[in-house]
C-alpha cells in the first residue's frame, strides 16, 4: 500500500486510459480528417536510403503533355457527323422558312427607321441648282418637323390613315425641305420662303416678304445645260440671305422679267417672258408653307398657277404641313454628270458627305 487510491472516475477517462496505453487520441474538439487526403505520410526509401520521390520522373498533366506534342502529330477533335451536318440536313424551304421570324423582324425595322429617322432621296432636276444638282443623294430627317402618312416609306402613304401630324413643328425660313406635291402625289424639294402669315409677292424678278424687298448680291455667270434638253443656258449666280439665316445661301436667275434672245443667224431679238418673276400678292395660311427653288426661273414651285383640274400641270401652290416630309441635312454622295465641259460649261465639284445650306 502506498497511499494512493484507485479513483473509479479515472479509469473511465479516456485521456488518461490513452496516456496509459500510449495511444495517441484525438480531441472531440478536433474535426477527424480522411485518412490520405492531407495527412503527412511517412517518406519511403530506397536501399540506399534515399527518398524514393528522387527516383521518379516529375509527373506532367495531360495539357503539358499536350503543348509538348508536335502540332503535326496532333488529332483534331472530331464533332459528331450529326451535330456538324445538322443545318445541312435541312431542305432550301426549311433553310427559308426558318429565317423568315428574322427578315421580319429586320423589315420592321428598316420601315421604323426610313418613317421616323432618315429619308433617301435623288434629285431628277435642276430647280435646285446650284444647291443641289441632278443625281444626287442626299439624306433628309424625317424628326424634324413630326410625322404624317407622308412620311411613311416604300409606297406605304397610299394606305388609307387619317390626316393630321404627330409632333409637328413648322420649318425655318431658309430650310431645305422634302414634300409632297399635294395634286402630282411626287416627292419634291424646295427652299422655304414664307411661313404661315407671311405676304409673298414678286416684282419684276425681286422678291419681296412682308413687304420688304429680299436683297441679294452678284457674285458671278456661268453657263449649264439643262437636263432634259440637253439646251445652254446662261445665268448669274446671287447671293441670298433671309431674315434668321446663319449663312447665305446661292441662287440662279436668267433675268428678271424677261429674257432676251438673239439670233446667231439673223440677228433679230427675242424676248421671253419669265412666268414667276411678277405674282399677285400671296398670304400664305395657317399650317401652310410656301416654297421657291433656288433656280428662280427653272422651277415650279408655290408661285406656280394650281390646276386642280389638270394635276399634272400643276404647281404645288402653298403646301400644307400634312405633306411635309423632313429637312434636307447632307449630300450623301452625287453621281452628277457634267455635261460637255469643254464648252465653258460650269461643272459643280463631286460631293460626299456635304452639308445642305
Amino acid at each position: 500500500m502506498t497511499g494512493e487510491t484507485n479513483n473509479p472516475e479515472d479509469d473511465l477517462d479516456p485521456k488518461k486510459t490513452a496516456e496509459a496505453e500510449n495511444e495517441p487520441v484525438m480531441d472531440k474538439d478536433v474535426v477527424e480528417e480522411r485518412a490520405g487526403d492531407d495527412a503527412e505520410k511517412p517518406e519511403e526509401k530506397n536501399d540506399k536510403g534515399q527518398d524514393k520521390s528522387e527516383d521518379k520522373p516529375d509527373e506532367k498533366t495531360h495539357e503539358e503533355l499536350v503543348e509538348e506534342e508536335p502540332k503535326s502529330k496532333r488529332k483534331k477533335k472530331k464533332k459528331p457527323k450529326d451535330e456538324k451536318n445538322e443545318e445541312d440536313n435541312r431542305t432550301l424551304g426549311q433553310k427559308i422558312v426558318a429565317e423568315i421570324p428574322f427578315l421580319l423582324k429586320l423589315a420592321a425595322f428598316l420601315i421604323v427607321f426610313w418613317t421616323t429617322i432618315f429619308g433617301h432621296y435623288k434629285i431628277p432636276s435642276e430647280s435646285m441648282q446650284p444647291t443641289l444638282e441632278v443625281g444626287d443623294h442626299l439624306y433628309a430627317a424625317k424628326y424634324a418637323y413630326g410625322y404624317s402618312r407622308h412620311s411613311l416609306p416604300l409606297g406605304l402613304h397610299h394606305i388609307p390613315l387619317p390626316e393630321g401630324r404627330i409632333f409637328s413643328r413648322l420649318p425655318k425660313r431658309g430650310d431645305v425641305v422634302v414634300f409632297r406635291h399635294p395634286y402630282q402625289k411626287i416627292v419634291m424639294i424646295k427652299r422655304v420662303v414664307g411661313l404661315p402669315g407671311d405676304k409673298i409677292v414678286m416684282r419684276n424678278g425681286r422678291l419681296y416678304i412682308n413687304d420688304k424687298q429680299i436683297e441679294r448680291t452678284e457674285i458671278d455667270e456661268r453657263s449649264y445645260h439643262a437636263y432634259k434638253d440637253k439646251s445652254r443656258l446662261n445665268v448669274k449666280v446671287y447671293e441670298e440671305q433671309f431674315d434668321g439665316e446663319e449663312e447665305p445661301h446661292l441662287i440662279y436667275e436668267r433675268g428678271d422679267s424677261y429674257i432676251v434672245h438673239k439670233s446667231r443667224t439673223s440677228g433679230q431679238v427675242r424676248h421671253e417672258k419669265l412666268p414667276h418673276d411678277n405674282t399677285d400678292v400671296l398670304e400664305v395660311p395657317e399650317n401652310h408653307v410656301f416654297f421657291m427653288g433656288d433656280n428662280r426661273d427653272g422651277s415650279a414651285d408655290s408661285r406656280a398657277e394650281v390646276k386642280e383640274w389638270d394635276p399634272e400641270n400643276s404647281g404645288p401652290g402653298m403646301v400644307h404641313m400634312n405633306y411635309v416630309i423632313g429637312r434636307a441635312d447632307l449630300i450623301l454622295f452625287s453621281r452628277y454628270r457634267c455635261q460637255k465641259p469643254g464648252e465653258g460649261v460650269h461643272c459643280a465639284k463631286k460631293r460626299f458627305f456635304t452639308p445642305i445650306r
